[in-house]
C-alpha cells in the first residue's frame, strides 16, 4: 500500500540519517512532507550549512538529578521541575533503559488531535534546548498517544508530533539534525494502564530520549 510504502521510505531514511549532510536532511524531510500532509516545516526559519559549535561545558554524562538541576537553570521559572518529584505539568524527567527521557505533556504541547504546536510552550522548547544543545548525546524525539482512537492514525499522530518538536530543535534552536533519531510509537508503549484518565493523560506524550549508549 501507499502507507507502506511511505513508511518504509521513512524508516530507510532514518537508518541512513547519520551520513546525510543537514541540505540533504531536510530535502528527505520535505519529501515526507508532501507524503504525510502534515510534517511542516515554517517558513521564516532555515536550516544552517553547518551545525552548531558545542558549548565547551559540554554535558557528557548526567542523571536525573543533574539534568533536572541544568533544566531548572535554563527554562523560565514557571515552567520549572520540582526538585522533589523532578515534574510538573510540562514535562517529566525519568530514568528509563535506553537513557534519560524527557517527556513532554502533549495536552499542552499539542491541541487535542492535532500536530500543531501550541505557541505558549516556545519558551519551554527553547530552554529545554539550551541543555540539549550544550550535552554531548545523541537524541530520540519519539511521539506517543493513548489507545483512544484508531491505532494506525495514532501513530500517525504520535510522528507529526515527534517531528514538529524535532523542527523546533533544528530550526529554531540550530542543532544539527544528525544528533537526532525520530519514531512515532503511537498507543504502543504506554507509561501507564489506559484505563484510566490519568493513565492516558501520561501516555499522550513526546519523549526526547539522552541515548547513554550514543556520546
Amino acid at each position: 500500500t501507499d502507507l507502506s510504502y511511505m513508511l518504509l521510505t521513512f524508516f530507510v531514511l532514518i537508518m541512513s540519517m547519520s551520513s546525510m549532510n543537514d541540505k540533504a536532511f531536510k530535502d528527505a524531510f520535505g519529501f515526507l512532507n508532501q507524503g504525510f500532509g502534515v510534517l511542516e516545516f515554517p517558513a521564516p526559519q532555515k536550516l544552517h550549512s553547518m551545525p552548531s559549535p558545542v558549548d565547551a561545558n559540554v554535558l557528557k554524562t548526567v542523571d536525573v538529578a543533574t539534568l533536572t538541576k541544568a533544566l531548572n537553570a535554563s527554562v523560565a521559572p514557571p515552567y520549572a521541575l520540582d526538585p522533589r518529584t523532578g515534574a510538573n505539568k510540562y514535562y517529566d524527567v525519568r530514568q528509563t533503559p535506553r537513557g534519560l527521557a524527557i517527556a513532554l505533556n502533549s495536552d499542552l504541547f499539542f491541541d487535542s488531535g492535532s500536530a500543531r504546536l501550541n505557541p505558549e510552550m516556545a519558551p519551554v522548547l527553547a530552554g529545554i534546548a539550551k541543555v540539549l544543545k550544550r550535552s554531548g548525546y545523541q537524541l530520540a524525539v519519539e511521539g506517543h498517544t493513548d489507545a483512544v482512537g484508531d491505532p494506525q492514525a495514532n501513530v500517525m499522530l504520535s510522528l507529526a508530533r515527534a517531528q514538529g518538536v524535532l523542527d523546533t530543535f533544528v530550526y529554531a534552536a540550530d542543532m544539527s539534525p544528525r544528533r537526532f533519531s525520530l519514531a512515532g510509537y503511537g498507543p504502543f508503549l504506554p507509561r501507564m494502564p489506559n484505563d484510566t484518565e490519568a493513565g492516558r493523560a501520561k501516555n499522550r506524550r513526546v519523549e526526547v530520549v539522552l541515548l547513554k549508549n550514543r556520546l
